[in-house]
């Protein structure tokens, strides 16, 4: 093979690739994970949404959130269009373990907020006989 047909296998190449990922594209909304004295709070600005939109998973140490956002309908055509829609992902890596059964969520005014306790050591008292 020549030069001249690697460089053209080279091209269609990347157009392949390019048309794949114009054909999926997962989109990541904005995210921010903080701690309080007691939990980890990660929130997700994502407006357009009902709570009934979202996919929340924990595996491990990793929190996992998943969704569709639909686009709207719109007579015309864009001139700018900033605003994703389609299938978006967000995943967080939680520092230190958490007490699963107590994770809670709620979805509000734009901002999907999960807060998740941190497990409470406990101080074990030594007794002498």
């Amino acid at each position: 093979m020549n030069q001249v047909e690697k460089k053209q296998q080279f091209v269609i190449k990347q157009i392949k690739d390019f048309d794949a990922q114009q054909c999926y594209h997962v989109w990541h909304p904005a995210t921010d994970l903080f701690e309080t004295k007691d939990d980890y709070v990660v929130k997700l600005e994502i407006g357009g949404m009902e709570g009934k939109d979202f996919s929340i998973n924990f595996y491990k140490d990793v929190l996992s959130i998943n969704g569709y956002r639909a686009g709207e309908e719109k007579e015309g055509s864009y001139h700018r269009m900033e605003i994703p829609f389609g299938d978006f992902s967000s995943s967080v890596k939680i520092p230190c373990e958490i007490m699963m059964n107590s994770i809670e969520a709620f979805y509000e005014n734009g901002f999907l907020t999960i807060i998740l306790p941190k497990i409470k050591s406990i101080h074990v008292e030594i007794s002498e006989e």
